[in-house]
């Protein structure tokens, strides 16, 4: 079995979850800086460390409308080589093992054929 550890979160009503190994930091919602990015999902900026992280809003991604933010939403920092992106996240839950089989195994029919 491919055992993987996930972050499960919510945004905007939805839940998600993460391989782990991407995450580098959850950290409580900072003031967003509007950018020029003209992608619709990019709900703004902010400095992370001294370097600029865009943030998106997953609701955004999937064409829902744009949420209210409250106090208590964070960013999850996610890493892949030397980028940072942040994602909205109404609630963080957990971290779960999954297994191959249970992420990708047991998805609604019309989804079944996406191969990774």
């Amino acid at each position: 079995m491919n055992d993987q550890t996930c972050l499960v979160f919510s945004s905007n009503s939805s839940l998600y979850g993460i391989n782990t190994i991407y995450v580098e930091e959850i950290i409580p919602l900072p003031e967003l800086i509007q950018t020029s990015d003209t992608s619709n999902s990019v709900a703004g900026a902010f400095n992370f460390r001294g370097n600029p992280c865009l943030v998106i809003e997953l609701g955004l991604y999937h064409n829902n409308q744009k949420q209210d933010y409250q106090l208590s939403d964070s960013v999850v920092v996610i890493k892949w080589e030397q980028s940072r992106l942040g994602i909205i996240a109404d609630k963080v839950y957990e971290v779960k093992a999954l297994s191959f089989e249970e992420t990708y195994d047991n998805l609604p029919g019309h989804l079944n054929h996406v191969q990774i």
